[in-house]
């Protein structure tokens, strides 16, 4: 993969470009745990076969599912 295209990963899906960092420290904190992130993902890519944002939707459509139970069990009455 080009270095290129290795940026632009980055950016686009461990969110490096919206570092809310102000310092030196924090800004260097976060370039390398987003490096890291990457890394994370392509390592999870590989052993899952899925891409990036296959990954992302089935963990989005989890949390969905889980949210709605949780919905479901606060709503419904507790028998006294």
């Amino acid at each position: 993969m080009g270095r290129r295209r290795v940026l632009q990963s980055v950016k686009s899906n461990v969110c490096f470009s919206k570092s809310p960092t102000h310092t030196i420290k924090t800004q260097t904190n976060h370039f390398i745990l987003s490096i890291l992130a990457y890394e994370k993902l392509e390592w999870l890519k590989e052993r899952n076969n899925m891409n990036h944002f296959a990954m992302k939707t089935k963990i989005y459509q989890a949390a969905l599912k889980a949210a709605y139970e949780e919905l479901k069990n606060l709503s419904t009455p507790k028998a006294a």
